[in-house]
């Protein structure tokens, strides 16, 4: 949905004049927030943000084309459902349940309702996640090893403060009497009883937060603390894409290392040139593909200069962009390591 000199929405509007059945599944970010818009509103289509994870890309085009669990083909949201898709899909959603079987189904439905959710086995795990970056919703299982729902919860809201507390939905199979006035009275702020129903989760996710915006991007010191490269995604790429042959990460990372230096080279000549249009654009491609190889630290600097720029708040561009060009080269070292790394 954004790709240079090429107005998306004209493509896809000509595409259908051409083939008005023709399935489409149509690739974002977060904050491409108009395009998104109208793109959710064709029908035969489905959205999902990137980067793309292969079991929701076969989702989408399991649904599509008629395969999948969806009767219909999806008209809008990443596969959705017959429910009402909230529109704030950029929502941080820590998901703690210690039953795989559990596990698979509840994020199956955040997937469904357009989320992604990180885990937790138990209420340790949640504190510890916690710990690491604030989420917006956790999904509480009540019954958990270690430490229970209620406890986490009570130890929740002991120790952030109110602005940096999450809203808590509790996950109860017992329904009984009173248990939604425990959950309460722990300090969960809503409740949902298992077998959990995709409508029903819908509903108290709508629920939560009902005032909140998307956010703006972190600061750069929230950048700075981010790490110049999550192996752990590289270790993925190798496993989803590669069967564990290196070769796929090789490609990826030599692709990279070649496209960005380009779009370095653009975003600073557009900032020369005062061309706004292009450094967007060419910050956009680069948070975009940073993100993808796990350069998270230079990925969070573009998002914040495309997020400003975006918004005529971009005071001091020489500085920001001089941040970025520095979480650039150090990000180029760590790839660079593991490319030799790969090699071996």
């Amino acid at each position: 949905l954004h790709m240079p000199d090429v107005n998306s929405v004209d493509l896809i509007t000509a595409l259908r004049l051409q083939h008005p059945r023709l399935p489409l599944i149509l690739l974002t970010t977060l904050g491409d927030q108009e395009r998104r818009r109208v793109a959710n509103e064709l029908p035969q289509s489905i959205v999902i943000y990137k980067p793309v994870k292969p079991s929701y890309l076969l989702d989408a085009m399991m649904s599509l084309l008629g395969k999948g669990d969806v009767a219909a083909p999806a008209r809008s949201g990443t596969l959705a459902a017959p429910v009402n898709v909230p529109h704030r899909p950029w929502m941080r959603i820590l998901l703690a349940e210690d039953n795989a079987v559990n596990q698979q189904v509840a994020l199956r439905m955040l997937q469904r309702l357009g989320y992604r959710a990180d885990m937790a086995a138990n209420g340790l795990e949640v504190l510890e996640a916690l710990n690491r970056q604030p989420y917006d919703v956790v999904l509480m299982d009540v019954q958990m090893p270690e430490l229970d729902g209620l406890e986490a919860s009570r130890q929740i809201r002991q120790r952030w403060p109110e602005a940096h507390k999450p809203w808590i939905i509790a996950m109860t199979a017992n329904a009984l009497r009173g248990d939604r006035e425990r959950c309460l009275e722990a300090g969960m702020n809503d409740y949902v009883s298992k077998p959990i129903q995709l409508a029903q989760l819908s509903e108290v996710i709508n629920r939560a937060l009902p005032d909140a915006e998307e956010p703006t991007p972190p600061a750069n010191a929230a950048a700075d603390a981010l790490p110049v490269l999550d192996i752990t995604v590289l270790e993925q790429l190798c496993e989803e894409l590669g069967d564990g042959d290196p070769a796929i990460v090789l490609e990826l990372l030599e692709l990279f290392l070649r496209d960005s230096r380009q779009l370095v080279q653009a975003l600073q000549t557009a900032h020369a040139q005062n061309n706004t249009n292009d450094l967007v654009r060419a910050v956009h491609t680069l948070k975009s593909t940073s993100a993808s190889i796990g350069a998270q630290a230079l990925a969070s600097h573009c998002q914040e200069i495309e997020h400003l720029s975006r918004t005529n708040r971009l005071h001091h561009p020489e500085q920001a962009i001089a941040r970025l060009v520095d979480a650039y080269n150090q990000a180029v070292v760590a790839l660079e390591a593991a490319q030799a790394r790969y090699s071996a």
